[in-house]
């Protein structure tokens, strides 16, 4: 029963990749491709977003990001970097009405895009046009979740990386908030190094390492521990990929 499982969610491999879409403007070619029943935006070849025809889940990074709405009653998030607006297409479905989310993004093409890639141009969740550590810097104990999803190619742009972001963002959240970020290891900053400075800011950082791609994805709460997390996630243990998310937490 197993192998027909994993074959049932990777059929998809198997099929060709037929692009439906393609426009460039500053220097980045985006297209939009479908493969079995996974849609992916690129830019210039680089994946950034994915989105399945039978899931909310695409069992990717992206997914980690799902259960963090739970630690609250009525989460108010903002999403650094929208690009496809994965991250927050599936958050608005999965906790309609729980949830207010802002997506921030420097590119004043993102939205188009956006409703280009989403199901039926479907976007339930606000877009700004600003440089996403500026943007930040306006707020202060008013978010409960900010997730770093900004990317140039396959790297984080330093200005997201350096201590005045993580200083704002820490301030740009409420007491109990937490700040999770998409990093790709790799260069002068390691993960080590970049987790010794969020722990600057926030008392509890954990790591999740995602066991099919190199992304890891970065946890930081001033006063959650995992342990008050996994507790207020509870709620995951009803089918299968929300377990899958529970045992990434758990792993953390």
């Amino acid at each position: 029963m197993a192998p027909f499982s994993r074959l049932s969610r990777y059929g998809w491999l198997f099929h060709p990749e037929v692009e439906i879409y393609r426009e460039s403007r500053n220097g980045v070619t985006y297209t939009i491709s479908e493969k079995g029943r996974m849609r992916f935006l690129k830019a210039n070849g680089i994946v950034y977003s994915q989105l399945s025809r039978s899931s909310l889940y695409v069992h990717t990074y992206h997914d980690k990001f799902m259960p963090l709405p739970l630690l609250y009653s009525s989460a108010k998030v903002l999403v650094i970097g929208l690009c496809g607006g994965t991250i927050p297409y599936q958050m608005s479905r999965m906790y309609a009405g729980r949830v207010s989310i802002e997506a921030v993004d420097i590119d004043d093409g993102a939205e188009a895009l956006a409703r280009k890639f989403l199901p039926e141009g479907r976007i339930d969740f606000n877009i700004i046009v600003a440089p996403g550590e500026k943007f930040v810097e306006m707020h202060k104990n008013y978010y409960d979740i900010i997730i770093q999803d900004a990317y140039i190619g396959s790297s984080v742009p330093q200005e997201f990386l350096d201590h005045r972001f993580i200083s704002a963002a820490c301030t740009a959240l409420r007491p109990d908030g937490v700040l999770a970020i998409n990093f790709i290891p790799g260069g002068e900053l390691t993960t080590e190094m970049y987790v010794l400075n969020l722990r600057k800011y926030f008392d509890h950082v954990y790591v999740i390492s995602h066991k099919h791609m190199g992304n890891q994805v970065l946890i930081c709460s001033k006063r959650l521990d995992k342990a008050q997390m996994l507790s207020m996630m509870g709620s995951l243990r009803s089918n299968v990929n929300k377990n899958e998310l529970l045992r990434a937490y758990e792993t953390m």
